[in-house]
């Protein structure tokens, strides 16, 4: 469950960033919560990437997508908003150091993280999950079994 989303001094709308590395996240994962949390008109939501330059995007079965231009980086976004995000949406991408580095800082300054699909196994290797109930796609349950004994 995610919880309820609680006002910081001097911030009138959460702060969502959507995160993906920029050699590729799964494109629905990605694409779906920025569309509709943007929507709202009531958040501050934003497309974020590691490093400058297109965020590259796959599909469920591994196939090639195409490129979406992003809001901004990693290193931008902490200058925007040197308090950190609420929210950080992470779908299904690779598990990189730079990634998991920025989203444990992420979470130090009390964001949220949320996790799409086989985003679930980023923040697995935060230790985010460790003694807690987790989920991700059906296709990774063994391996997750293993590398994560500590998830229920």
């Amino acid at each position: 469950m995610i919880p309820a989303y609680r006002p910081r001094p001097a911030r009138a709308r959460a702060v969502i960033a959507v995160v993906g590395e920029n050699i590729g996240v799964e494109v629905s994962d990605f694409l779906v919560p920025f569309a509709i949390l943007s929507r709202t008109g009531t958040l501050d939501v934003s497309a974020v990437t590691l490093d400058p330059g297109p965020l590259s995007t796959f599909t469920d079965l591994g196939r090639p997508g195409f490129r979406i231009a992003t809001d901004t980086t990693v290193a931008q976004f902490d200058v925007i908003h040197p308090e950190g995000a609420d929210y950080i949406i992470v779908p299904a991408q690779a598990a990189t150091l730079r990634l998991i580095a920025w989203l444990k800082r992420q979470s130090g300054q009390g964001a949220t993280i949320v996790t799409i699909c086989n985003g679930a196994l980023v923040a697995a290797q935060m230790g985010t999950f460790d003694g807690r109930r987790a989920t991700a796609h059906w296709s990774t349950a063994a391996t997750r079994g293993k590398q994560y004994p500590g998830i229920r």
